[in-house]
């Protein structure tokens, strides 16, 4: 499986969550032509408590995912991560915040 075909997958279970969410670091990067290998994806989400159990659900299967970590990055605003069971590949979930460039 493909980086690419991980991403599809994680971006469906968003929608289909409906959250929130913007691509970020490296793949942003390579969208806007500028190449660049990555060994992870970058996602900023507008999440919140409510949320925690439907992206558990929805990621539980496919991914390493821990409840505990995202409900750390909420509190502090920060990130928590899901890693492809298959492939590795790490998916950081950064927490939109106030600050002028999210």
């Amino acid at each position: 499986m493909t980086q690419e075909e991980v991403l599809q997958i994680v971006i469906a279970a968003l929608e289909k969550t409906n959250i929130a969410y913007m691509l970020t670091g490296a793949i942003a990067v390579n969208y806007y032509g500028r190449p660049r290998l990555t060994h992870d994806v970058d996602i900023i989400v507008n999440i919140e408590r409510k949320h925690i159990q439907s992206i558990v659900d929805t990621f539980h299967q496919e991914f390493y995912i821990s409840p505990e970590g995202i409900e750390d990055a909420i509190r502090h605003r920060t990130a928590f991560n899901i890693i492809h069971n298959e492939t590795g590949l790490k998916i950081d979930f950064w927490m939109l915040t106030d600050e002028e460039y999210d």
